[in-house]
């Protein structure tokens, strides 16, 4: 999900909750994060985010402290990003499904850097940071900006990065976003490694053009429905899961339909990621 804009109606809400808890996945690529403070629910299982308003009373901030992420309860505005930069990429868990595999320092692509995010920030697994530097506009912190969430059986992965199509076409935001996806769909992660020629923090970023089209397909044997504009990029499409880009593709594409066997339709315009 990159969706940020109105509440989900209640049943919606609650039929998703139950599908994470009973052991769904859920993937939440950058802005997803801002969306729905006023849900426990989705702010348990995304752990960290920002805007709409998150203060110190929606939960801590993740901060490294001597090698260790800890829970910072200071007062201050959830969410926050300077200007837009190249930025490295640290994994902080390399043993991971995710990030094994991922060389463990590579340059971003130009992106936000979000910083700030605060929740409730339970069952957080950090796997990825940045630092977020104070003559960029940043905190100051070394920030998190790839994380795995347990909610009740469900995996959850969350992105940060992501903002627009320079972020996207980075290798290192796309390989981080198929892997976990994988991992949130089956629990394992059998792409290929990335060779650090092809990531590392010491030259220019490697980019991989996206499609200017998406795609919207069903899963074999499954109610779910693609849709993304990574479908060329994928190693297993049958294996994986993508959530909801927008209230109109979540009835559509949703495992929550009263009817799975129903027909959809591509929704018009096309959405992207």
């Amino acid at each position: 999900s990159n969706y940020n804009g109105d509440l989900w109606p209640e049943p919606v809400q609650k039929a998703f909750e139950d599908y994470v808890k009973n052991g769904g996945g859920f993937v939440s690529v950058h802005a997803a994060n801002n969306a729905f403070p006023q849900w426990t629910a989705y702010n348990e299982m995304i752990g960290v985010g920002g805007w709409g308003g998150r203060s110190e009373l929606s939960g801590p901030y993740l901060r490294l402290r001597e090698g260790r992420w800890t829970q910072d309860t200071t007062e201050g505005r959830g969410g926050a990003h300077g200007k837009r930069h190249e930025f490295i990429v640290e994994m902080t868990d390399i043993d991971h499904p995710i990030t094994d595999g991922i060389p463990k320092k590579w340059l971003h692509a130009e992106d936000e850097l979000y910083d700030r995010l605060r929740g409730p920030a339970q069952n957080v697994t950090v796997l990825g940071a940045a630092f977020s530097a104070e003559d960029t506009g940043g905190s100051g912190e070394t920030e998190p900006m790839l994380m795995t969430i347990e909610y009740g059986q469900g995996k959850v992965f969350h992105t940060t990065l992501g903002h627009d199509v320079t972020a996207m076409s980075c290798v290192g935001f796309q390989e981080t976003l198929l892997r976990g996806i994988e991992w949130a769909a089956t629990g394992e992660v059998a792409s290929p490694a990335v060779l650090s020629d092809i990531l590392n923090p010491d030259s220019r970023m490697s980019t991989r053009l996206l499609s200017s089209n998406s795609y919207c397909f069903p899963l074999p044997s499954s109610p779910f429905y693609f849709y993304s504009p990574f479908f060329s990029l994928l190693p297993s499409p049958s294996s994986l899961l993508l959530f909801f880009l927008s209230p109109s593709s979540l009835l559509l594409s949703s495992p929550l339909l009263s009817s799975p066997s129903s027909s959809p339709s591509l929704p018009s315009p096309p959405l992207s990621l």
